[in-house]
């Protein structure tokens, strides 16, 4: 049999391998299986998606008598909005024995191969997953402990885990952009998701309400429905303020901030005519239509209480990608409600997806421009190999989209 050379294991890495990878990565979450994928608008050296939004009708329009003076000219209001590429990789790393040792078997490498691969893949699904649900500062969750310090391998609280796993490296910081590191490069040793705890491997100070970020990721991460879905609250408060280059707190732009109902900060139990109301009101505020609605799985048992208390029943879905759902029939239709570990506690998104899509320069590829998919480890007997992609959410009209918060 043939030796097997370096050329023909990145062929295999290029061919063989980029196909899988696309299609269990395009299902890593509902949304990025059922938005569009936008590539024709990611264009120039700033990597860029510009999309024109309408915000305000021609109101040049008016009832008048016989004889009567016409209403002043107008003209329809247009503005827009820019979306820059967030920069995400994924590597594999395969030693020099590993490769001489079946140099001689394409079979026994693709066993080699596959098996790093299916590493990646599944730490790049749950990443995209991640900022999925993010606000795009990368921020994971907070510290919810009493600040001094933690002995190593000891569960502290944080406000939610269920976005942090075992071998994460992580970095703290006091806010979410500003002001220097707290602890750099520290691993995470132990999760427990059920009751929102961590620990670290080493002993640490740690601070309360200091925010854990994937380490050196703070500020680069790609927007996610917590930042777009935004607006001011029953307090005037906004999770991000400036979203795609436009301001929501300027006169004038309340049609890019989407409609929040909440109880201050307070949790509430869940009622079905909040949930209505929240349904709505996308409708109403920008003439949307939900299609999708997200939660936790917690407020879809509280949903499901709420209509065995009233003796109904709800159906199921099956979605595209294998996603199952609920049915929910607010008077707009069959609208699927779907669950993730990795949503926003307490929260409820509902979705217009027509508002939304997946910018990206590209979908996921190998790294080979040098003519290389693998490339030898600088004085290292091992050979590493780059997925990427360049890729953001964004969104054309943040109104037609809504959240209902602090329930439980």
């Amino acid at each position: 049999m043939a030796t097997q050379t370096l050329s023909n294991i990145s062929g295999m890495l290029k061919n063989l391998y980029i196909g899988p990878i696309r299609d269990q990565l395009n299902n890593s979450t509902v949304l990025f299986n059922r938005l569009e994928k936008n590539e024709e608008d990611v264009h120039g050296a700033d990597l860029k998606a510009y999309v024109p939004l309408f915000h305000k009708r021609n109101q040049g329009i008016g009832w008048r008598s016989e004889g009567g003076t016409l209403p002043t000219a107008d003209r329809r209001s247009h503005t827009q909005t820019s979306i820059a590429m967030a920069y995400l990789y994924g590597q594999i790393k395969i030693s020099g024995q590993a490769i001489r040792g079946s140099r001689n078997a394409a079979t026994a490498f693709a066993k080699v191969v596959t098996n790093e691969v299916r590493g990646m893949v599944e730490g790049l699904k749950l990443e995209v997953n991640r900022a999925m649900w993010g606000d795009g500062s990368g921020a994971l969750t907070q510290v919810n402990h009493a600040t001094g310090s933690v002995s190593a391998d000891t569960l502290f609280s944080v406000d939610d885990a269920s976005r942090l796993e075992v071998g994460m490296v992580i970095d703290t910081y006091a806010a979410k952009s500003g002001g220097s590191v707290q602890l750099d490069s520290k691993t995470i040793s132990e999760v427990d998701v059920l009751n929102n705890k961590i620990a670290l491997s080493t002993t640490e100070t740690i601070t309360d309400n200091h925010y854990i970020f994937r380490e050196d990721s703070r500020g680069l991460v790609m927007m996610g429905i917590e930042g777009i879905v935004d607006g001011a609250d029953s307090t005037g408060t906004r999770i991000v303020t400036t979203l795609q280059g436009i301001n929501r707190s300027t006169a004038g732009n309340k049609f890019w901030e989407s409609p929040v109902i909440d109880n201050g900060g307070a949790n509430q139990n869940l009622a079905i005519s909040r949930i209505q109301q929240a349904y709505e009101i996308g409708e109403i505020v920008g003439q949307g239509r939900c299609s999708l609605i997200l939660s936790t799985y917690a407020l879809r048992r509280a949903y499901f209480d709420l209509m065995a208390v009233d003796k109904r029943y709800v159906n199921s879905l099956k979605l595209d990608g294998g996603w199952q759902a609920l049915e929910y029939t607010g008077g707009g239709g069959s609208t699927p409600w779907v669950v993730d570990r990795m949503a926003k506690a307490k929260s409820i998104y509902f979705l217009d997806e027509r508002t939304l899509a997946i910018y990206r320069a590209a979908d996921f590829d190998w790294m080979d421009l040098d003519g290389a998919v693998l490339r030898k480890v600088s004085d290292k007997d091992e050979y590493e190999g780059t997925c990427f992609s360049y890729v953001n959410l964004g969104c054309s009209a943040c109104n037609k989209n809504s959240v209902l918060r602090d329930q439980v």
